[in-house]
């Protein structure tokens, strides 16, 4: 889930992982540590690089990050970002009770052209 629900390059965006609502039974299960991002361009190219963040516990299985992207990223002259992606990263157990990490599911978020 993104908060909020429209936003542009310079308003605060907050990703949670909420594990009861999460897509896979692994996901549900996870202990999530961090959240991958990326931002891209119109033309769906990568904008720098993934940034990797560590969630902050919200309490009842919830986990969430807050950034701006026009200052997370250095946007170059001309490009302009239309949309990130972002996946939350973390630690359960195999069918043998052994450490495993686990990678989530990558969902898309589009940037809106507020002003």
């Amino acid at each position: 889930r993104v908060f909020p629900n429209r936003l542009s390059t310079s308003d605060v965006a907050t990703v949670y992982f909420h594990q009861d609502l999460a897509p896979t039974i692994a996901e549900q299960r996870m202990i999530p540590k961090t959240v991958v991002v990326t931002l891209y361009d119109e033309g769906g190219d990568p904008i720098g690089t993934a940034k990797t963040w560590n969630l902050k516990a919200e309490g009842n299985k919830i986990w969430s990050y807050s950034f701006i992207p026009n200052i997370a990223w250095t946007i170059p002259a001309g490009k302009i970002a239309s949309k990130f992606s972002f996946r939350f990263d973390g630690t359960g157990k195999d069918v043998n009770g052994n450490n495993v990490n686990i990678t989530g599911t990558t969902t898309e978020k589009n940037i809106d052209a507020l002003q």
